[in-house]
């Protein structure tokens, strides 16, 4: 297990109460080094199953025209695992939904898990170091005296390297 490099992920799904699927998926590469992302990115992701309704399009920023030239999950699978070695890579996220959308969109469509096992949920992360309630991801930004910037799944992986490299200057 490389532990030189963290993998961050952040995504959104479609709204149905009982499949969501994501349509979009972002995902970073922090090096703990240097203590900063060296590349993020983001890709809409078709749903197979659910529709896009106007109230998940309002909550996630999403729109129908987005998803026209979206990629299908198993074109991310490929994708994300050829290219960000992702079942090797530690990897965090802000909270855990990621992690329970994830596993379940990967045994939906009989894959294994896209992510290494070695996951780590930032919003408790933070918490237990801060001895603090847990806090969505603007709230933990303005404590730490940063502004949190935009709501795109890029925008929340660069959020959440911001939080990193606070935390681990904190450690030193």
């Amino acid at each position: 297990m490389k532990w030189n490099e963290v993998l961050i992920v952040s995504l959104k799904t479609t709204s149905h109460q009982s499949k969501k699927e994501i349509i979009e998926f972002g995902i970073g590469e922090f090096s703990i080094k240097d203590r900063r992302l060296t590349e993020k990115m983001s890709v809409f992701v078709k749903p197979q199953v659910s529709k896009l309704t106007d109230f998940c399009s309002n909550m996630t920023g999403v729109t129908a025209s987005d998803l026209s030239d979206a990629v299908s999950f198993f074109d991310l699978y490929e994708f994300v695992s050829t290219n960000f070695d992702s079942k090797n890579l530690p990897w965090v996220s802000y909270g855990n939904f990621a992690e329970t959308v994830l596993k379940r969109q990967c045994a939906d469509n009989s894959l294994d898990f896209l992510m290494s096992e070695r996951f780590l949920n930032l919003r408790h992360f933070f918490s237990f170091l801060n001895n603090s309630e847990e806090m969505n991801i603007q709230n933990t930004l303005a404590e730490m005296g940063v502004c949190a910037g935009g709501s795109s799944c890029e925008d929340e992986i660069y959020n959440c390297a911001i939080i990193m490299k606070k935390m681990l200057c904190l450690q030193r």
